[in-house]
């Protein structure tokens, strides 16, 4: 089948209500494709859509030194096509060609259902995701033995579950504990609490969950949102100690708990790096793969172009 009926249309452009239809009826519809949450997040966003809004791909961009670019917005973890019926390899193709040449620089996270492609512009992310149909005493049971261990180490440590801690809590953790290693700037927290409170009209819930201790510290913390069956872990904030303690596993855990048996599917939001990949492991996260594309049209000359990593990460890391 041929596509031949792909626009470009800058944000100005588009129809923001059948665009919303469009993502929530998508057989890989997800939260970050929705025109509210790329106005919040992405710096900028422009789109490709085919014939009357069958389906859509966000174009997420910045400009560097008047070089326009790509690139993944900050607790953004997937975009790329999203479609009524499923992706297939012509129309992945077809999308991809299509995005305008003014874009010289290529690097976005596409969605598990766009997983069609193959060659040098593409590799694969880690996702994990946990199915959370069964009760939690048999999600309990398919935590390996280390995450067991450091839930009882959490215990003896007198950690305390507590909701609705303030996001501006949350996002100064994950400042703190981000900012060095991955250099993400105070102005993406910004757009993710303008996000976080403005989104609770479009969503299910969209709350905190926290560890902790004696004392009411916070020692590990995470920012999540409920759409559409599904548990979003989005931003976790959490002090040095609280791997020595279980703390993360413990925030984990109480959220698996508190929608055990709901058949909503639990998002852990990857992870790449190991130690991350690990946790998520242990709580019997289950390993699905995404697509990530990356090409380069620089020229030579300038191809020193550098981005910080919080451009092509999600932030749960």
């Amino acid at each position: 089948m041929a596509y031949p009926n792909i626009q470009y249309l800058q944000r100005h452009q588009i129809d923001t209500g059948k665009w919303d239809r469009c993502i929530s009826h998508a057989a890989n519809g997800l939260l970050y494709g929705y025109s509210f949450y790329l106005d919040y997040m992405a710096d900028a966003w422009d789109a490709l859509v085919l014939g009357d809004y069958e389906a859509v791909m966000p174009l997420t961009w910045r400009k560097k030194y008047g070089i326009k670019y790509l690139c993944q917005p900050f607790t953004t973890a997937h975009l790329g096509v999203f479609s009524g019926r499923p992706v297939d390899k012509q129309l992945m193709e077809t999308f991809i060609s299509s995005i305008p040449g003014i874009f010289k620089l290529i690097d976005i996270d596409l969605n598990e259902g766009n997983n069609v492609l193959d060659g040098p512009a593409i590799t694969q992310r880690r996702n994990y995701v946990l199915p959370l149909k069964s009760p939690y005493s048999t999600l309990y049971e398919n935590y390996n033995r280390h995450a067991r261990r450091k839930l009882r180490k959490a215990a003896e440590a007198g950690l305390q579950p507590a909701e609705g801690i303030a996001i501006e809590k949350i996002t100064e953790l994950s400042y703190q504990m981000m900012a060095e290693k991955d250099h993400v700037p105070m102005q993406a927290y910004e757009k993710f609490i303008s996000l976080f409170k403005n989104i609770k009209p479009h969503v299910e819930a969209c709350n905190t969950m926290a560890a902790v201790d004696r004392a009411g510290n916070i020692i590990a913390s995470d920012a999540y949102i409920v759409h559409k069956q599904r548990v979003y872990s989005l931003l976790a904030g959490n002090r040095p100690e609280a791997y020595e303690c279980g703390g993360f596993y413990f925030v984990l855990d109480n959220l698996i708990k508190k929608y055990a048996g709901s058949g909503y599917l639990f998002d852990f939001e990857g992870s790449d790096v190991p130690g991350i990949a690990f946790v998520f492991e242990c709580l019997g996260g289950q390993l699905n793969w995404y697509p990530h594309l990356a090409i380069n049209k620089l020229p030579p000359v300038v191809r020193w172009l550098k981005r910080s990593p919080y451009e092509r990460r999600s932030g749960t890391e």
